[in-house]
């Protein structure tokens, strides 16, 4: 008499784990089944041993991205400070030497603050400076054309 025919069921319980099972018309081969079914679910819990894994392995990658997302943030933080820092000191020294300057330019002889006379003096070169550039057409006293 010839064997008969296993089937395989796939099923999911309620838990919504899937499953393979093999089944039998022949109460013979009711051992065979039930080491298959044992290899089946060796081979389940392996798949889901090595989900469990890689969930893991997922987890630990996100916590070690966000050690170096810290790390970079408290780099560019550092960085930001330094260049303030120097920019400060760039800034101070600009300032030392502008001063500096100012100082020697107050101390050059003639170094004073236009008067009255001195401003009238001004404009009125300027008046001439303008009326020989013009030709000397229209230039008034205050500045205005006829």
């Amino acid at each position: 008499m010839a064997p008969r025919p296993r089937r395989l069921v796939v099923a999911s319980d309620a838990a919504g784990e899937w499953g393979v099972q093999a089944t039998s018309d022949s109460a013979g081969s009711e051992r065979s089944e039930r080491a298959v079914d044992a290899a089946l679910a060796r081979v389940l819990e392996a798949d889901r041993a090595a989900q469990r894994a890689l969930a893991a392995a997922h987890e630990e990658g996100e916590r070690i991205a966000e050690r170096a997302r810290a790390q970079a943030r408290r780099v560019a933080e550092r960085a930001r400070e330094r260049i303030a820092g120097a920019q400060a000191r760039v800034q101070a020294a600009l300032q030392a030497e502008l001063d500096a300057l100012e100082a020697q330019a107050r101390a050059l002889p003639g170094h004073a603050e236009p008067d009255a006379a001195a401003l009238a003096r001004l404009e009125q070169a300027l008046q001439a400076l303008a009326a020989a550039l013009t030709g000397g057409a229209g230039v008034a006293g205050d500045g205005a054309r006829p």
